[in-house]
């Protein structure tokens, strides 16, 4: 019975993303989504407090594809280099596919409402960033903690707009990361 109920709960999140997609978020309604859904009105609110609820919820699921692809790196049996462009891949897929939605995200990101739970992800996903450069500690030029930030503010949502459109601009991340952390 769970799993339906976690399928329920994804297919509303993965609802309100595919409309927050296509309209602006003044015009994406609790029943467009729960009608995309394929649930009652009821039932969206079984699962969610308030349509803003269902955003900060939508900013964790995201973040969560991005902690996915911190633990995928981190479970590869590679160099640093590989891993670090394994990283950046993964993030700039993310990123791309989810493009449209970053201007959302940068007006919910700092909502007190989530920042518990987004905090967390984050933390977790910095720990586990830490774990693939701890690694490789000899062969970096900076602590692991620093590195691991310089990677995390240039993932952040705010650079993601960047990310998604310019191949460039995670390529020089990825070079600097590289030239920046390693040593000699």
């Amino acid at each position: 019975m769970q799993v339906k109920k976690d399928e329920k709960r994804l297919r509303i999140i993965e609802s309100a993303l595919s409309l927050l997609s296509e309209k602006n978020f003044e015009e994406v309604t609790t029943d467009l989504i729960a009608s995309r859904a394929k649930v009652g009105k009821g039932t969206l609110y079984t699962y969610f407090k308030s349509k803003d609820d269902l955003l900060g919820e939508t900013l964790l699921y995201v973040l969560s594809e991005f902690l996915n692809a911190t633990v995928k790196t981190k479970k590869c049996k590679c160099d640093l280099d590989r891993k670090i462009e394994m990283l950046f891949d993964l993030y700039q897929e993310i990123a791309k596919s989810r493009e449209n939605l970053l201007p959302l995200f940068m007006r919910i990101y700092i909502d007190e409402t989530i920042n518990k739970k987004r905090t967390n992800i984050q933390k977790r996903m910095r720990d586990h960033l830490i774990s693939i450069f701890k690694e490789f500690e000899s062969h970096l030029a900076s602590p692991v903690d620093i590195t691991v930030d310089f990677i995390i503010v240039n993932t952040m949502p705010f650079s993601m707009k960047r990310f998604a459109q310019d191949s460039n601009y995670w390529k020089n991340v990825v070079e600097i990361i590289k030239k920046g952390i390693k040593k000699d």
